[in-house]
């Protein structure tokens, strides 16, 4: 006896089948892990079983099927995940941390310029984090760049941002901010001083915008 599951992102087109490795030919129940799947969608799937005939009829297979069923896949999170970002060493985020915006973060900070927060993730290096800053544009809270910062040399190792994404970075105009101030997700230790010669230990540093500013003129939080 095989058993298996049939299953699809259509329930009237179950193209994909997987058989079952943990059942014996007494078994009631069967079951099985699916990999590789993508987040966010809605699968289909039946069970089915295929008995081989006895005596006169041992060359006949009849396949048996049960009720056609669903899940959805869990979305994640477009924040660390976007086809723009470079491998991050981020540390997994369970369930029990802090969720902000539908997403879960390791700390969250309320950022210097408008009402969203920007959220703060581990690394496997105590001296590096990874921060996602955001802001509110038309009633949504979006992702405004995600950087990984060094501790060590003060600075962002790279930076990853949207260029553009369905009008959330709509061109409005918006003129430079000049608004300079410390990054409210880490702590002033960790980065350079804003005020004289923008020095450190030895190590001059020209103060600069993460992001292009003519990328971000829609509202003056993004910049």
């Amino acid at each position: 006896m095989e058993t298996g599951f049939e299953y699809g992102t259509s329930s009237s087109s179950l193209t994909s089948s997987i058989v079952s490795s943990n059942v014996s030919t007494t078994a009631e129940s069967f079951s099985e892990t699916l990999s590789n799947l993508a987040p966010g969608t809605t699968y289909y799937y039946r069970a089915y079983a295929k008995a081989q005939g006895t005596g006169d009829k041992s060359s006949t297979v009849s396949t048996f099927y049960g009720s056609t069923k669903s899940f959805t896949t869990q979305s994640l999170s477009t924040w660390l995940t976007n086809y723009e970002m470079p491998a991050t060493k981020a540390s997994a985020v369970s369930m029990s941390s802090t969720k902000y915006a539908g997403r879960y973060c390791h700390d969250t900070f309320t950022e210097t310029y408008g009402s969203t927060k920007a959220c703060r993730y581990n690394t496997s290096d105590s001296n590096q984090k990874i921060v996602t800053h955001t802001y509110e544009y038309n009633g949504k809270v979006l992702r405004n760049y995600s950087f990984l910062y060094d501790k060590t040399y003060k600075t962002a190792l790279w930076v990853a941002y949207a260029t553009s994404n369905s009008g959330d970075f709509k061109d409005n105009n918006v003129g430079r901010n000049d608004a300079w101030a410390y990054d409210p997700a880490l702590d002033q230790s960790w980065q350079q001083n804003l005020s004289g010669a923008y020095s450190s230990s030895g190590l001059s540093y020209d103060r600069g915008h993460q992001v292009a500013v003519s990328l971000r003129r829609s509202t003056c939080d993004t910049q």
